[in-house]
């Protein structure tokens, strides 16, 4: 698959990180190409580097899927360069990491997609959902939410694990081993018990469920050309150039020898992502999708998250500070969006499949 390279770019300036012993750094930049003129975004860049080809491609399948279920998306392309890969992102204006401040209660129905986008990842088995990787851009008088960095996606292990009506009423104050929300002290009760929220929770299930599978088939199968066992491989021997201990060695050799091409290939992708498909419109149809607010104090919410880790702190000053509070290690962020245009009508093609570039699906959320 042919990508630009970092000639397409100048003023390339480091951000973060250490590309000489690093496995996350960044770089921000000016594109030589000319870019499409648009009031939502800068004309720099970030290049945000990917730790294998296939990382980089699940991030661009699923910010395509999120376009497509949102109504927006990021302008972002894969960077190859010394045969390493890169996200290259355009800057978006007016946009602050992580959720909102939410003390007034006239501003929540002026706040689009935040809990949309905690259902989004949900689905798509998002495992880093870090504050600093979501945020929301100011447009005037309203705040809009989206995603940004989605290179954990897709993950194999969540996409095993079966979906329960718990698990949907819980979000966005759930803690399961692969996922997390967040706690009453990032979002409060208040507004996420708001028609404003609950509405746009359980539309954006309806529309998961009711969007046609080839959707987000197609969208895989033309973004994703390497596979999870490539990338395992990658980083197995990315890994052997910075670990000296023999026995840690010799611990990832017997773990990678066990791994199964066939197990970790896009058609399992496929078929796993398809087998939650189907289960999540069964629970779609369920009448009860009602809010559960029993992890959103924050006490609660961390000892559960803990429990995931093995955590045996006993502190309860700590138990006491929120997720938030307990402070994070964001990765930095680097997408931009519009939000919510009109919708469109879905299109297909002389063989009757969706085209991923034009199908909208949004139109069920307005």
């Amino acid at each position: 698959m042919p990508y630009r390279d970092f000639s397409s770019f100048h003023n390339i300036k480091l951000l973060f990180g250490n590309p000489k012993g690093d496995l996350n750094y960044g770089y921000t930049c000016t594109p030589n190409f000319q870019t499409v003129q648009n009031t939502f975004f800068d004309d720099d860049y970030f290049l945000l580097f990917r730790r294998s080809e296939y990382a980089a491609q699940i991030e661009l399948a699923c910010s395509k899927i999120f376009k497509g279920l949102m109504g927006y998306g990021p302008e972002l392309e894969i960077i190859k360069e010394n045969n390493e890969f890169y996200i290259a992102s355009r800057k978006i204006k007016n946009f602050r990491e992580g959720c909102p401040d939410l003390k007034d209660s006239s501003q929540f129905h002026k706040i689009r997609g935040l809990a949309a986008m905690f259902i989004i990842c949900y689905f798509l088995c998002e495992t880093d959902m870090d504050s600093g990787n979501f945020g929301l851009q100011d447009i005037g008088e309203e705040k809009r939410t989206f995603r940004i960095d989605m290179a954990e996606s897709l993950d194999f292990d969540m996409l095993r694990t079966s979906l329960t009506l718990s698990s949907l009423q819980k979000i966005p104050y759930i803690v399961e081993h692969h996922y997390h929300g967040v706690d009453q002290a990032s979002l409060p009760q208040n507004y996420v018990r708001s028609e404003s929220f609950q509405s746009e929770k359980i539309a954006m299930i309806k529309l998961i469920a009711e969007t046609p599978f080839s959707f987000f088939e197609d969208i895989i199968r033309t973004t994703i050309t390497s596979d999870l066992y490539t990338h395992h491989q990658i980083m197995f021997n990315k890994l052997l150039t910075i670990v000296e201990d023999e026995e840690k060695i010799t611990s990832m050799k017997n773990d990678f020898s066990i791994i199964k091409v066939n197990d970790y290939d896009l058609e399992s992708l496929i078929k796993l992502l398809k087998s939650r498909h189907e289960q999540w419109q069964l629970l779609a149809l369920e009448n009860n999708l009602d809010q559960d607010f029993s992890l959103a104090n924050p006490s609660l919410f961390i000892k559960e998250l803990n429990s995931y880790y093995q955590d045996t702190s006993d502190s309860e000053e700590e138990d006491e500070l929120s997720y938030s509070e307990q402070g994070t290690n964001p990765n930095h962020s680097y997408l931009g969006i519009s939000f919510f245009p009109s919708p469109k009508n879905v299109n297909t093609n002389k063989d009757g499949k969706y085209n991923p570039d034009e199908f909208t699906a949004i139109k069920y959320v307005l």
